[in-house]
């Protein structure tokens, strides 16, 4: 069986791969042709999806990766496979533009401030989140989109919901331990621990709604009219 949390940027799909292997079990690593030794967490490159599939006996062994692939023939070759699982995970795209705006600063790769990265990029990682996460929301049985709101708000009913998905009876000491070991302070300390204390400031705790103590009243609108279909207007 391939378990694969596709989650759209900055949505929560690391949060997601965690809990996923909690689980189902990490599984076993990839074959070495479809290795990626540059990732942490294991992941197939978009190039290398449809050989594994065409070549892989998926019912001979388990994997779990965590992938963002944004592209509807990598959506049909997953549902295509029976012995193919797709765990996704969405996020109020206004706080997903301010988690890309951190992670853009972590990575040096801006210096503005908030809101001139807003509308001169912000806007753009909007559009192409939606447009992610609209190809993904379609119902398959073989999908699952959970909500980041939704793990932050009844983490153990949604992934009671997960657990049914993926065949498993949503055992409440399983969900708990899934729980303790994806929490922030976890995941906070394995980070340290990886890259050492000079990165303990970077890692964000990701809450939902940051999004009202940086987006302004035009910001929000601006984001709304993407998500619910009304374009962006410009910036005053």
């Amino acid at each position: 069986m391939l378990y694969c949390c596709n989650g759209a940027f900055k949505s929560g799909s690391t949060w997601l791969y965690i809990i996923v292997c909690n689980l189902v079990g990490r599984g076993e690593a990839l074959p070495s042709r479809f290795e990626n030794p540059k990732r942490l967490n294991r992941g197939l490159q978009r190039e290398l999806l449809l050989p594994f599939l065409a070549e892989v006996d998926l019912t001979a062994a388990h994997y779990v990766i965590k992938s963002h692939y944004a592209d509807a023939e990598a959506r049909e070759a997953l549902t295509a496979n029976p012995n193919a699982r797709v765990c996704g995970v969405s996020r109020d795209l206004k706080d997903v533009v301010v988690s890309a705006y951190f992670h853009y600063k972590r990575l040096g790769e801006t210096a503005a401030p908030f809101e001139e990265f807003f509308w001169e990029r912000g806007l753009r990682v909007v559009k192409r989140v939606h447009a992610y996460n609209e190809l993904w929301s379609a119902p398959h049985p073989q999908i699952y989109m959970t909500r980041y709101e939704a793990l932050h708000e009844d983490f153990a009913a949604e992934v009671g919901r997960l657990c049914e998905f993926l065949g498993l009876s949503p055992d409440p000491a399983l969900i708990e331990a899934a729980r303790a070991n994806s929490s922030f302070k976890q995941q906070q300390a394995k980070e340290v621990q990886k890259k050492g204390e000079s990165e303990h400031k970077f890692f964000r705790s990701g809450k939902a709604r940051d999004w009202v103590n940086h987006l302004t009243p035009e910001m929000a609108a601006a984001v709304d009219a993407i998500q619910f279909g009304h374009g962006a207007p410009a910036s005053s």
